[in-house]
């Protein structure tokens, strides 16, 4: 039988039309990396994520033999006790530990290649994460490790056919997919151009996408979440297809299966998993070779099981949907390995079997049940529905499905980039409805006095009965009274109806407060939308802008042609020269200086605050006068 991974490589290559490996074996390596603590204070030390990085390197073990697997971690002192086995081999995570892996483990690389061989490289990377300055980056020990990083100091340097990284941290999407150069904590556009998966056709990912400043562990499993599901997954449990492979599709859709339970979202794993060349039929990991310890469990039924070690630690859950079969791999040098079967019912009853596995194969049925040796440890109630799903190719069926539905902005927005848009939607509304109600107050009082202009001018009885019924004083009355209405009735409606900006907020303002799957389409719908009415006020004020530099041209000309006709300039011709000075400053402000509440919000969310309360646009008067026959006529716009 080929080493774990043979397979994986080999699929890869022949469908992203690379140079073919050798036909020899192909060769497999690991370096994994993980980090309890923090550099920042606000932020609490991870328990679990040394535990993470010894199950990581036991699986890898199982799979390429001890001696391909690196692994820099601390142990604590509740972790050591547990993995004496590996205290003498591991290093601390910090940069310069890192560099130095990354160095002896490429020139092993570089040597296998040499000798033709094909090499298959996974990289496990689990401790807390976080943005700057658009980079997603990794706390190690000393240091942050981000998505530049990354790049130029481990993946450039590691020579290998294909790459399989798996990372566990808080926006970890923005490890591989760093964030446009300008833009802030909250801006979830990448920037496709520096993505890693773009960069490196060979590499495939399998990462969690929480954006939350919180990374996830329970000590029931003495784990990070996401990283106990994947590594349940890849010691067979995700082979829906019983084809001796756990491929990137059934890997993504076995993690959403068993943490859909889940009832509180935010708590729920999410997974972003792309391929090497997109092909979701790519092997993550092939399952088996040599020594390997294999347990097959029948499909009959639909079984929920969990393996334990002799001191207790879990290793693995499966629970296979009726009619899937699953051949469990379990670590090679573990002893006293124990299997507890939970049949739920309204008493759940729980059942033990020893697993005492050899190099043969052992089925589930043959193994006598005991009662546990010892009780229940309580789980927590915000986790116990993991895994409550059954798994199998319906399940990988219906996760493409919902997968394709999906925009990849969806992926790393968090609960504060949500609050940070309600914020802003919320002041833009404010300041619409503020420059809505004064525009439409300031309506209905013009329209009333051109009212009472009209009820003033209006004809007498006797003057009425002296001329002509439609003489110029009833015309221009009925004319004023019919303007007056109509100006009124346009400033009653501004006043009650609401602007597009006011419906988006109250549309977004149960956002919050909604599943992780709504509250992001919310987001990414409410901010297309934000920003689409930001650019129709622009359009609209630049319509503004030019009409007042056409009428400054007009008024300019008129002065022109008055002073020409009339060989001075005062009176009229100096009157219409200035107001054509003045419509040439309005023009020239309302295109630079000028914005609309809509439009100077939009533009305060995209330079970024960070979820601090943003800056009040500036209230701007600007005063207006235009020469009328007789007079003019002098005016004052107001905007927000």
């Amino acid at each position: 039988m080929l080493p774990l991974a043979t397979l994986a490589t080999l699929a890869v290559i022949a469908a992203t039309g690379a140079e073919p490996l050798p036909t020899e074996p192909v060769r497999g390596y690991a370096l994994v990396v993980t980090n309890n603590r923090s550099a920042k204070l606000h932020r609490p030390d991870l328990h679990y994520a040394d535990d993470d990085g010894v199950k990581y390197a036991e699986l890898f073990a199982d799979a390429f033999g001890a001696d391909h697997v690196t692994l820099l971690t601390e142990l604590d002192a509740e972790s050591a006790p547990l993995y004496p086995e590996w205290q003498p081999r591991i290093a601390a995570p910090t940069l310069a530990n890192l560099d130095q892996a990354v160095a002896a483990l490429a020139a092993r690389l570089d040597a296998e290649m040499k000798q033709g061989h094909g090499v298959s490289l996974y990289l496990a990377f689990a401790a807390h994460g976080d943005v700057e300055n658009g980079q997603g980056y990794l706390e190690l020990a000393d240091g942050p490790l981000g998505a530049r990083a990354l790049d130029l100091r481990v993946l450039a340097r590691l020579p290998a056919a294909r790459v399989h990284l798996i990372l566990d941290s808080c926006n970890s999407y923005f490890v591989l997919n760093p964030r446009q150069s300008s833009a802030k904590r909250f801006e979830v556009r990448v920037d496709p151009s520096q993505s890693l998966l773009a960069k490196y056709p060979g590499l495939g990912a399998v990462i969690s996408t929480s954006a939350e400043a919180v990374t996830y562990e329970w000590s029931e499993l003495q784990s990070g979440i996401f990283s106990y599901i994947l590594r349940s997954g890849l010691r067979g449990a995700a082979d829906a297809d019983h084809d001796g492979s756990v491929s990137y599709a059934e890997m993504a859709a076995f993690i959403a299966t068993a943490s859909r339970p889940v009832p509180n979202d935010l708590y729920r794993p999410k997974v972003f998993a792309q391929a090497p060349g997109k092909d979701d039929q790519v092997a993550l990991l092939t399952l088996g070779g040599e020594g390997a310890r294999h347990l097959a469990v029948p499909g009959t039924s639909s079984r929920r099981l969990t393996v334990r070690d002799r001191l207790g630690v879990r290793l693995a859950d499966v629970h296979n949907a009726a009619g899937s079969p699953v051949d469990l791999y379990l670590p090679r040098h573990a002893a006293g390995l124990a299997l507890y079967e939970t049949v739920p019912g309204e008493r759940p009853v729980t059942t033990v079997r020893e697993l005492e596995l050899g190099p043969d194969v052992l089925t589930l049925t043959d193994l006598p049940e005991q009662p546990p040796a010892f009780a229940s440890r309580g789980e927590a109630p915000v986790f116990e529905s993991l895994f409550a799903d059954a798994f199998g190719p319906a399940a990988v069926t219906r996760y493409v499905a919902e997968r394709e539905k999906k925009n990849e902005e969806y992926y790393g927005v968090s609960v504060r980039d949500v609050e940070t848009l309600q914020l802003h939607l919320n002041t833009a509304a404010s300041f619409s409805r503020d420059s809505r109600v004064v525009s439409g107050g300031l309506l209905v009082l013009l329209g009333g006095v051109v009212g009472g202009m009209a009820w003033a001018i209006r004809p007498t009885q006797k003057e009425t009965a002296a001329r002509n019924l439609w003489d110029t004083d009833r015309r221009t009355s009925w004319v004023l009274a019919g303007a007056g209405a109509a100006v009124v009735v346009a400033g009653t409606v501004a006043m009650l109806v609401p602007s597009e900006s006011e419906a988006l907020a109250a549309d977004f303002a149960g956002a919050v407060d909604s599943s992780e799957e709504v509250r992001t389409r919310q987001f990414v719908q409410s901010r297309t939308k934000f920003a689409e009415i930001a650019t129709e006020w622009r359009k609209t004020r630049a319509l503004a802008g030019a009409a007042l530099l056409v009428e400054a041209a007009a008024f300019g000309g008129l002065a022109g042609i008055m002073a020409y006709r009339e060989r001075r300039f005062e009176g009229l011709p100096a009157m219409a020269g200035v107001a054509g000075l003045a419509y040439l400053g309005l023009g020239i402000y309302t295109l630079t200086a000028f914005r609309y509440p809509v439009e100077r919000t939009w533009e305060l969310y995209q330079s970024g605050h960070n979820g601090e309360e943003p800056a009040t646009p500036a209230l701007s008067v600007a005063p207006s006068l235009t020469p009328l026959h007789g007079g003019a006529l002098a005016g004052v716009s107001i905007g927000f």
